[in-house]
């Protein structure tokens, strides 16, 4: 949920003078956030082959499953929207020009089907995505290791991704809460406990970047509040 609401600013300001185009604007957005869902989903199901014993954990496959589904889903969707026969087709062009919105479905379907000549693109995309998701675990485990101590074992390299997959249900913001008791449960499932205390550890340490990332942001704010003033004046 806090995501979502770091999106909700972002959009405000890039559709900012923009109006005719804001559909494509935050379809843009809504891609962006997709291929990040898509790595995080996809991470855990990377590495689980190497690690019998939690794959054989019932609660472990119910989420593999669940992960392989939602990618199948995501996949066949977009396979839907790149489709020239259904795009063209009668069915689809009825609902563009009669249907509620129409016209604004009509605008994101196109935004997103520019990507059909862009292939490398989103591979890329989905690249850079797996790097910052891989960092994120890998910072984890950093974590993981000193609270953990002696306890700590390789199983830690599946739970932290199956526990950030957990993390990532908006039922509460960033996580909280969700995000602890699904590392606490997953950490017991692999035989150790402090799974709870490895994510705070982990937020209390994104607390650095997310500084720096604030000053920039109310330093950006300002500059965009003056010129938009100079602008309206």
């Amino acid at each position: 949920a806090g995501a979502v609401r770091g999106d909700v600013v972002r959009t405000w300001y890039a559709t900012h003078g923009n109006a005719g185009r804001r559909a494509e604007v935050v379809t843009i957005f809504l891609v962006d956030r997709a291929i990040g869902m898509f790595t995080l989903v996809l991470m855990p199901l990377l590495v689980l082959p190497f690690f019998a014993e939690i794959r054989s954990v019932p609660a472990v496959q119910a989420l593999a499953l669940a992960a392989g589904v939602v990618l199948a889903l995501m996949l066949g969707g977009l396979m839907v929207v790149l489709s020239d026969r259904l795009y063209r087709s009668t069915l689809v062009t009825w609902a563009f020009e009669r249907l509620p919105f129409g016209g604004i479905a009509a605008q994101a379907v196109n935004a997103i089907r520019v990507f059909r000549n862009a292939k490398g693109t989103l591979a890329t995309a989905c690249g850079i995505s797996l790097v910052a998701q891989a960092l994120t675990i890998a910072v984890t485990i950093v974590v993981a290791r000193p609270v953990l101590g002696d306890a700590f074992n390789p199983s830690v390299l599946v739970l932290v991704p199956l526990g950030f997959l957990a993390n990532a249900i908006p039922a509460t913001p960033g996580g909280l809460g969700v995000g602890e008791t699904a590392f606490d449960r997953l950490f017991r499932l692999g035989g150790l406990s402090q799974g709870a205390a490895v994510l705070i550890g982990w937020r209390i340490l994104m607390l650095v970047p997310s500084a720096f990332g604030l000053v920039i942001y109310l330093r950006g704010r300002r500059q965009f509040v003056t010129t938009t003033n100079a602008v309206d004046v």
